[in-house]
């Protein structure tokens, strides 16, 4: 196992841009193999797409790396990848897919369908990684409990988790206190093995594991391809059969519960001419856009109820103006689609939220509202609408940012032993 210290250009560019090194991103030695595992990969959510765009980024500065799948995709594996991609199962076993059937995310065997995936995939992953001692096995999505009793039960793995929501949240009664105080006890062991980290994408969920985690919760940024050359605006509309005159406003993404549609509405039908508002993304809640512009009666819109393919995303947000980011004003996670807008150039609209404004803060790349407010909304959007192409400079500049040329060079220093 050879020794190198991280590349010094990669952690200037890291440090100008505010994004703080642990010492594990400082110095570290390099694996033999680094086993990706997509429990979810079967399912339209973003776990899989991450798990491609990683393999590649990993590839790209010489790392080697496999993906272990729970079963084939809904989308094929790319050919460059094929050989590099091992499901457990080609099929789906008999009556597996009705557990996504409908709003899959609320079904009540979610959870157990999550744990057993994730043990499948594991089981696998460690057999290939008896055959490579030094490798690593990164999970995209499946339980976190699962991976937190792998790394108490195989003595010899190293593990990586992405976690995209804090652990253990939220108000706890009754034996749910004793048992929340046991699962606290058992994720501490776990990492205190030295043999399990995780990555989160924003500080605020990093900040609020850190007391259970301590120095093995790592910010390692959501990342985009800048490679990618982009159409126009009149392209884009051309292809989607949008009007080429009239400004529009892109509601994308699942319509999940805590976007909050109805304030971002009333505050368009207070512009003068109010905007097309695009909802694009499958409805998988109760919150369906197509009742909330029925609540109030808005009269110019259109809805895409469906997983749009990655190759049709860049002609939604070029055919826009600008991209609505509506939550209510408890929402603290992170958000892809933020980093998607600067990935296609296009200057966003958010609710005030602690990691909206920090973000725009940063990069100066949209405008925020006050949660809840119409008036707020119907201010901030009519400002960024009479001048969109001024905010392009800080569009380019969280683009590079956040491209995969940059956050690889973390995630290989994460999966390193720290010297």
């Amino acid at each position: 196992m050879t020794r190198r210290a991280f590349p010094q250009a990669s952690a200037t560019r890291l440090v100008e841009r505010g994004i703080l090194l642990s010492p594990v991103f400082q110095t570290y030695s390099i694996s033999s193999i680094i086993i990706l595992v997509s429990p979810e990969a079967h399912y339209p959510a973003h776990n899989w797409p991450n798990t491609v765009a990683l393999m590649r980024a990993l590839r790209t500065k010489g790392q080697p790396v496999q993906a272990i799948t729970f079963s084939t995709t809904t989308a094929p594996v790319p050919p460059d990848l094929e050989k590099s991609v091992e499901p457990v199962f080609h099929r789906l076993p008999p009556g597996w897919k009705r557990v996504a059937t409908g709003k899959w995310t609320e079904r009540r065997l979610g959870g157990l369908r999550s744990i057993a995936e994730t043990i499948a995939c594991l089981f696998k992953a460690a057999g290939l990684a008896r055959r490579n001692p030094a490798a690593v096995l990164h999970f995209i999505g499946g339980s976190y409990w699962i991976v937190v009793l792998a790394a108490l039960w195989f003595k010899k793995l190293r593990f990586v988790y992405s976690l995209y929501d804090v652990m253990l949240s939220g108000p706890a009664r009754g034996w749910k206190v004793r048992l929340r105080s046991q699962l606290k006890k058992l994720l501490c062991r776990a990492v205190v093995t030295g043999r399990l980290e995780f990555a989160c994408e924003n500080e605020f969920v990093c900040d609020e594991m850190k007391p259970l985690l301590g120095a093995h919760v790592h910010i390692v940024p959501y990342a985009i391809d800048d490679s990618e050359v982009l159409p126009s605006q009149t392209e884009a509309r051309q292809r989607l059969g949008l009007p080429p005159g009239e400004k529009i406003i892109l509601f994308f993404g699942t319509h999940r519960r805590g976007k909050d549609y109805r304030t971002a509405l009333k505050g368009c039908q207070s512009l003068p001419t109010p905007p097309l508002a695009l909802f694009v993304g499958k409805v998988i809640s109760d919150n369906d856009p197509r009742q909330a512009v029925a609540d109030c009666g808005y009269p110019n819109y259109r809805v895409v109820d469906e997983f749009v393919p990655e190759e049709m995303t860049k002609y939604y947000f070029a055919a826009a103006d600008a991209i609505a980011l509506p939550y209510e004003a408890n929402f603290s996670r992170g958000s892809g689609v933020l980093i998607e807008c600067c990935r296609y150039l296009r200057p966003v609209i958010a609710t005030a939220t602690p990691y909206f404004s920090a973000f725009l803060e940063r990069f100066k790349c949209g405008v925020t509202y006050a949660p809840g407010h119409s008036a707020s909304f119907a201010d901030a959007s009519g400002r960024l609408l009479a001048d969109a192409s001024g905010f392009l400079p800080a569009l380019e500049q969280a683009r590079h940012a956040h491209s995969w040329n940059i956050i690889a060079d973390q995630y290989i220093g994460l999966y390193e032993s720290p010297l």
